[in-house]
C-alpha cells in the first residue's frame, strides 16, 4: 500500500508498506491444509511401501512452513511514524525546459 502526504511547507512523504491479504488464523488454515494434503499423500505412499516418500514430504511441508512464517513477519504493522520504506523530501528544484525551437526536430 502506498501513501502520500504534503506538509505546508510543501514536504513530500511517501509510505510503502506491504499489503498482506490474510490474517494470522487464515494462514494457520491455508497451512493445515496443505499439509494435511502433503503429508496425507506421503502416508499413502508410505502405506504402499514407498517409505522414502514420507521424510521429503515432511521437509516439503516444513519449507513451505518456514516460508509461511517468514512472509508472516515480513507484513507486520510497523508502529506509528515508521515504516518499512519512508522516503520525505521537500521541492527544492523545479524543471527547466528546453525551448522547442532551439533545436531542429528529427521527425519531420
Amino acid at each position: 500500500m502506498v501513501s502520500s502526504t504534503v506538509d505546508s511547507k510543501r514536504h513530500w512523504q511517501f509510505v510503502i508498506r506491504p499489503n498482506r491479504s490474510l490474517t494470522r488464523r487464515q494462514l494457520q488454515l491455508v497451512f493445515m491444509g496443505i499439509a494435511t494434503f502433503c503429508l496425507g499423500i506421503g502416508s499413502v505412499f508410505a502405506v504402499l511401501g514407498m517409505w522414502p516418500v514420507l521424510p521429503f514430504a515432511g521437509a516439503e511441508v516444513m519449507v513451505v512452513g518456514i516460508g509461511f512464517y517468514l512472509s508472516a513477519m515480513g507484513g507486520r504493522e510497523q508502529p506509528a511514524g515508521q515504516s518499512a520504506f519512508h522516503r520525505s523530501f521537500h521541492q527544492t528544484s523545479k524543471p527547466a525546459f528546453r525551448n522547442p525551437s532551439s533545436h531542429k526536430s528529427r521527425c519531420f
